[in-house]
């Protein structure tokens, strides 16, 4: 299972806790959320385009990789540090 399908899956059962449930360490429906939120943010598609290489989140935020981050993903497949790769497109 990659992160995209857990996180598919922790929003489901997200959607059918209640608020109304209060622990010490806070509710089981917030931490799944911030769960889902930070696996979704570090999680990327790599994608070539005309002007270089596009890194898109899950949640659709997208950047260019910088000089160094394209040259280390064309040589050798590393993605940026602290960011794992659902998958690359290929055109």
């Amino acid at each position: 299972m990659n992160n995209s399908q857990l996180i598919d899956k922790a929003q489901a059962i997200c959607g059918c806790l209640s608020y109304d449930d209060s622990t010490p360490n806070g509710s089981p429906k917030s931490v799944i959320a911030e769960l889902c939120h930070r696996l979704g943010e570090r999680t990327v598609r790599i994608k070539k385009e005309l002007g270089g290489y596009t890194m898109t989140t899950l949640y659709g935020r997208q950047r260019a990789l910088t000089w160094k981050e394209e040259v280390m993903w064309r040589l050798f497949g590393w993605p940026p540090r602290g960011f794992e790769v659902l998958g690359e497109v290929a055109e």
